[in-house]
């Protein structure tokens, strides 16, 4: 799997994550003609669909954490990524939201760590 911040070139941000903190879901863009009949058949109007990506990064140094924030400053960024449904590897615009994280620790030494970082990835939707 690949999930790169500027494009098939860009910077991949897979081994930033946390383990079992990369998560994926559909959004279904529907139309106004969808409805429900009163014997339950439901007549879907489906006009697109897009992803929303959530992801949880791992405990990273204020220099990696800062390297990231940096990539993710945009409101929107190009990604290029392992699309779970056809396994295939794609480009698609995102928006960024969300992006949490809070102070750790600092070690012995001077290295500063930061934790519990998510950020939450919206597909711009299709035009």
């Amino acid at each position: 799997m690949v999930f790169k911040i500027g494009g098939s070139s860009g910077t991949d941000i897979v081994p930033l994550a946390a383990t079992g903190g990369i998560s994926w879901k559909r959004i279904n863009i529907e139309g106004g003609n969808g409805t429900l009949m009163a014997d339950g058949t439901l007549f879907e109007d489906r006009i697109a669909s897009r992803y929303e990506w959530s992801w949880k990064f791992r405990p990273m140094t204020a220099a990696e954490q800062a390297a990231l924030l940096t990539l993710l400053k945009a409101s929107s960024v190009t990604v290029y990524y392992t699309d779970p449904q056809t396994n295939t590897n794609t480009t698609s615009v995102y928006y960024v939201s969300d992006v949490p994280a809070g102070y750790l620790i600092k070690r012995t030494g001077g290295t500063e760590y930061w934790g519990g970082m998510t950020a939450t990835f919206t597909a711009r939707p299709p035009k």
